[in-house]
């Protein structure tokens, strides 16, 4: 007779149940890093140390992510590194690409800019499985950093960035998976009539007619007219 007690589970039946996922903690730029109570430096050190190459394709992307959550006042919480998309507006989902012509390795010539990954799968975090790809987002806000002059390059240079956005439908009927600069272009021209890209400075009004109405953050203050 078997030891197990009546109504146990036999070994091997059913799935294994989920461990505990450690608590996502608040922490901010100042926050401590400490041993035996000797300060060993901020997160920011750690920021500054690991993450400030914006030449970098992830960090510039991630970069993108932010600024774009920026320029249209959108409020924000702790970025998700597996999210199935980047950024929401009312109930909108916004997923944000960036690319550049421009690398941190030593180029022959420049890139052709891309943008990839728009048709993807989804890694649901709570059951720890992949959902069928498609397209994630309703909107796709797709960020160059359009500069083409090694020693100008200056990802913190807003005026270097331009921008472009279609909406899910779009490619999903192109069935698109990877957009190059000129596919993008097109159809960016189709879908909004849009001959020139958007700049940093009118993201916002270009862009927030076609999300719809959603919660911002206040516009910051402009000191040089007070």
């Amino acid at each position: 007779m078997s030891s197990m007690g009546k109504g146990s589970p036999p070994a091997g039946d059913g799935p294994e149940p989920y461990i505990p996922r450690p608590r996502r903690r608040d922490v901010r730029s100042d926050s401590a890093i400490n041993l035996n109570g000797r300060p060993l430096g901020t997160l920011a050190d750690f920021w500054a140390w690991a993450f400030t190459d914006l030449r970098d394709n992830t960090f510039r992307g991630i970069f993108a992510e932010w600024l774009v959550a920026q320029l249209l006042g959108l409020p924000m919480s702790q970025r998700g590194g597996w999210d199935c998309y980047d950024l929401t507006a009312g109930d909108k989902r916004i997923e944000v690409k960036c690319s550049s012509y421009l690398q941190p390795w030593a180029q022959r010539r420049q890139t052709l800019p891309v943008y990839s990954r728009l048709f993807s799968q989804c890694w649901d975090a709570n059951s720890d499985t992949f959902r069928p790809p498609d397209y994630n987002a309703d909107i796709y806000v797709f960020c160059l950093q359009a500069c083409q002059d090694a020693e100008a390059w200056d990802a913190l240079d807003l005026t270097q960035w331009q921008f472009w956005v279609l909406p899910r439908e779009v490619l999903a009927h192109n069935k698109t998976k990877t957009l190059s600069q000129a596919g993008l272009v097109r159809l960016a021209r189709h879908a909004y009539d849009f001959t020139q890209p958007m700049r940093a400075d009118d993201l916002s009004a270009r862009l927030w007619p076609i999300l719809g109405p959603a919660e911002r953050k206040s516009a910051p203050k402009d000191e040089s007219s007070a």
